[in-house]
């Protein structure tokens, strides 16, 4: 398919403004509760990039687009990502408070700020590669 920068940015953009928004209201925002996050964030970014590096790519800079194969991993990741959430919600309105405390709240920043990081590497990967061929030079 042909996708533009701007339509593979939607997912990451709205996930880590829905992820923030979480820990913003969930948590108190310590170094630590912050730092978990980053951790996860940081874990997710390299898993992202290693998921789309191998991809055939190629960059239409007269149209704007990026032209690649359709990507097995954005369905999967997009539901485990809403089932997690969705889990941790279910957690936190049977017992409000239970994110702030142990395993359950460390686990969401984790695997909060992990999703996160998914996505943004693999959305930065394919806008280092449009950006590349840009780069280049056509032949004269």
């Amino acid at each position: 398919g042909e996708v533009s920068l701007v339509k593979l940015a939607i997912v990451p953009v709205l996930l880590t403004a829905w992820s923030l928004h979480e820990l913003t209201r969930l948590f108190d925002l310590t170094p630590g509760t912050i730092g978990l996050w980053l951790l996860g964030a940081a874990a997710g970014l390299g898993l992202g990039v290693a998921l789309v590096r191998r991809l055939a790519l190629t960059v239409v800079r007269a149209r704007g687009v990026i032209r690649h194969p359709g990507d097995p991993t954005l369905l999967p990741l997009v539901l485990a990502t809403f089932l997690v959430k969705y889990g941790f919600a279910v957690m936190q309105s049977l017992a409000p408070g239970a994110l702030r405390t142990g395993w359950t709240g460390t686990a969401d920043l984790l695997l909060s700020g992990l999703f996160v990081g998914i996505f943004l590497g693999k959305f930065a990967t394919y806008a280092l590669r449009y950006r590349r061929a840009g780069e280049q030079v056509a032949p004269g």
